[in-house]
């Protein structure tokens, strides 16, 4: 009984907890850590304009590179968007990758970069199987 009453307080104290305020240090984006920190800037946090627009610009950096890296070499595709389907905007995307590496502690201390190749390939599988997912095109993350 002890054990389920500890594991429900936990489960309740990290499920609804606060985003904590971005720090200039997050900005060095030396972890995955650092850039989900400046990706859940909240509104009334005193940096969350310049952490939002950091943010975005990252992500989509990121983004664009694992996609060029992908046209260059066709048969080592990471990720495949599926072209039936909206493509998520900047705001879903950014909020998916987020609560994904929440979910996983190791992924808080690989470098951002790997951290996002991992979210991308684990969230949109390339595949033989599913013919209408294809590389990425610049319309996704936009």
């Amino acid at each position: 009984m002890n054990k389920l009453l500890t594991a429900g307080v936990l489960i309740a104290a990290f499920a609804g907890r606060p985003a904590l305020a971005a720090t200039p240090e997050n900005f060095s984006v030396r972890s995955a850590a650092d850039l989900v920190e400046i990706c859940r800037a909240v509104p009334n946090d005193n940096i969350s304009s310049a952490a939002a627009g950091f943010c975005q610009g990252y992500v989509v950096g990121v983004y664009r590179t694992l996609e060029e890296i992908q046209e260059a070499k066709p048969k080592a595709r990471l990720f495949c968007l599926d072209q039936h389907q909206r493509p998520p905007t900047r705001t879903e995307a950014i909020n998916a990758y987020v609560a994904w590496v929440d979910a996983r502690a190791a992924e808080m201390s690989k470098p951002p970069m790997e951290s996002i190749a991992d979210y991308l390939a684990a969230t949109y599988p390339c595949s033989n199987a599913r013919s209408s997912a294809t590389p990425t095109s610049h319309q996704g993350a936009q």
